[in-house]
């Protein structure tokens, strides 16, 4: 009688076969020992193969019994199945929960709103909105002053410059036209 994968036979010529201890696999057949669990793994009492550490999650451990057991990936990185080490995300995007699995893409201002804070691997830009006298194009992330006495912008969110009006001949403006 051999032992079953998962199992082991401790001493040579015994019938007595017992189960892998969590934290440890055997793949074969009539085994004596079982093998240390793999990095980025954990295997479960009896375990035949290690079980990937689930998304979200990474461990460089051998010795992990439960998927709860792997740590959880911090909010800037990502771990995929089986992860050994988080990767944290890349320029240009971000992750801002714990136990990610990918990196989401950063987000743009719309018109009329700059940006407040820049995107970080651990949260995405956010936008403020456009004051009197300056106007935001979509994506530009940033806001431009008008002209004084050429252009204006007299309300928020505005996503140009308005040209200031010329009086015609022996007129004058009552007011100067400035940026709000």
């Amino acid at each position: 009688n051999r032992c079953s994968a998962g199992t082991v036979a401790p001493l040579q010529n015994s019938h007595a076969c017992t189960p892998c201890e969590a934290g440890k696999y055997q793949a074969n057949e009539g085994r004596l020992t079982c093998e240390p669990c793999q990095p980025g793994h954990f295997c479960a009492e009896g375990a035949v193969e290690p079980q990937p550490c689930p998304a979200g999650r990474h461990s460089n451990s051998t010795d992990l019994s439960d998927g709860a057991d792997c740590t959880p990936c911090e909010p800037g990185f990502t771990c995929t199945a089986g992860s050994t080490a988080p990767q944290e995300c890349g320029k240009g995007s971000y992750a801002a929960a714990n136990e990610s699995s990918m990196c989401a893409v950063c987000s743009s201002c719309a018109a009329g709103y700059y940006q407040g804070s820049p995107c970080r691997p651990w949260a995405d830009r956010t936008c403020k909105l456009t004051e009197p006298g300056f106007f935001s194009s979509d994506g530009v992330n940033t806001r431009t002053k008008c002209d004084p006495g050429l252009t204006f912008a007299d309300a928020p969110e505005s996503v140009a410059c308005t040209p200031c009006s010329n009086c015609g001949s022996g007129m004058h403006e009552a007011t100067e036209c400035l940026p709000e």
